[in-house]
């Protein structure tokens, strides 16, 4: 008996036999395939294999750049916590107990709910450190970016920093998982402006020569709803940068916690270059009364927070995220994020909720999103029954959330972050691309 395989062969599908249970004499075999038109051989090789495989992935960009090829509802751990990998401690009596490792030993999602600092005593991480002096842990902007991450986590550790040890694993994994492709699409979008900024020069001037080379704008990443704003700092910390490769950070929440001031000074020892205003920046606001993102910043500086004047605020690449933004909350960031591209789209806003819909919204926004969603309740409103019941309410928002974010011209994308951190692991990402 044989099976049939397909591979491709210069674009073109190709039946290959392979033979389980017998093997035919090698001179007959061979003879039968000696005519023109079969005389084309192919065998399903490793590298074959490796070629088909590269064909299924879940982005219309290249195959395993930049995200995976395909879909983990847990994957592995790639920031230095790892919640559910630590020998858990046996009663000191016992002494034919033992310490066990594996899946079977997971504790409870409240395991993280204890300061990082206890947490790295209780597991003996703080004497791995070659030397805890924290004046010898600066770090430089051109610095691998896990190194940072973890030189980062253990200075917060050894300074007993006033955040949850699940915080701060939380914000790792979301940013070592998401910061290519937000950073990538920004980085294409500043490039696009820039080539209009130079052809409209050229436009309105009789001699190029003598008008200097336009320059970009940096980017900006908008936290929204960031709570303590540890998120958001790291991603100004493995961006460090001048002139348009810098990255500029606003913090956006209702009010600033005492914690806030607190990281940030603990990162600044470590990461010197996100001093100033210009890096970091807290803005006070409620996102239920703004539209898009050009009112947010004019709010920025007319309050004097923001040093641009608005009138040059639409010129910054925007990235925008968010983690754990309660329940309506976060389909508030991407409307906010998403505004319109034309006023055909305003017609179906991105929301689940009646109070989310905004009228007219400006032609601004942001050139990547990833945002990971949590409080499910009541937001898969308008869903058909049918995927609510098959594949849960939580499946069946972020599904519409993700239908809509493309017919706003946006590449969509789902990742995840180890399910041993938080159940509510799904992040939404998407690429700007262009009108729907």
């Amino acid at each position: 008996r044989g099976w049939l395989w397909l591979a491709v062969v210069g674009g073109e599908w190709i039946p290959v036999f392979q033979a389980c249970a017998w093997a035919p004499p090698s001179s007959t075999w061979q003879s039968s395939w000696k005519g023109p038109s079969t005389r084309r051989r192919f065998q399903v090789t490793a590298a074959a294999a490796a070629t088909q495989e590269s064909l299924f992935h879940t982005s219309d960009y290249r195959a395993r750049q930049n995200h995976p090829s395909s879909y983990q509802e847990s994957p592995s751990y790639l920031g230095p916590i790892h919640f559910g990998e630590q020998p858990q401690p046996q009663p000191q009596h016992d002494p034919s107990a033992r310490p066990r490792t594996g899946p079977g030993t997971t504790r409870s999602f409240d395991q993280g709910r204890e300061r990082i600092q206890r947490y790295y005593v209780r597991h003996n991480l703080l004497g791995a450190a070659a030397n805890p002096d924290p004046t010898t842990t600066i770090l430089r902007p051109s610095t691998p970016t896990k190194l940072k991450i973890h030189a980062i986590v253990h200075h917060l550790a050894l300074h007993n920093a006033p955040v949850d040890v699940k915080e701060v694993c939380e914000s790792v994994e979301f940013v070592l998982r998401t910061r290519k492709r937000l950073w990538g699409a920004a980085v294409q979008q500043q490039r696009k402006k820039q080539q209009q900024q130079q052809r409209k020069g050229e436009t309105n001037n009789d001699s190029v020569d003598e008008e200097p080379a336009p320059t970009a704008t940096p980017i900006q990443l908008f936290d929204v709803c960031c709570g303590h704003g540890l998120t958001g700092m790291l991603f100004a910390c493995c961006y460090g940068g001048d002139g348009d490769k810098s990255l500029q950070v606003r913090l956006v929440d209702r009010q600033e916690p005492p914690a806030h001031a607190t990281l940030r000074n603990l990162l600044q020892q470590v990461c010197p270059w996100i001093a100033g205003n210009d890096r970091i920046m807290y803005c006070q606001a409620d996102i239920q009364s703004l539209t898009s993102l050009t009112e947010l910043t004019n709010t920025m500086a007319s309050s004097g927070a923001e040093p641009t004047t608005p009138s040059n605020n639409d010129d910054h690449p925007r990235i925008v995220i968010s983690t754990h933004a309660c329940g309506s909350l976060t389909d508030r960031v991407l409307v906010l994020a998403v505004g319109a591209r034309d006023e055909a789209s305003s017609s179906s806003p991105i929301s689940n909720n009646d109070d989310a819909v905004i009228p007219n919204p400006p032609k601004t926004a942001a050139a990547a999103i990833a945002v990971m969603p949590c409080c499910y309740t009541g937001t898969s409103r308008g869903t058909p029954y049918g995927i609510q019941r098959a594949l849960g309410g939580a499946w069946a928002a972020d599904i519409q959330r993700l239908y809509q974010l493309q017919a706003y011209g946006y590449h969509v994308d789902v990742a995840t972050i180890p399910r041993a951190t938080t159940p509510l692991n799904r992040i939404l990402v998407g690429e700007y691309k262009g009108k729907s």
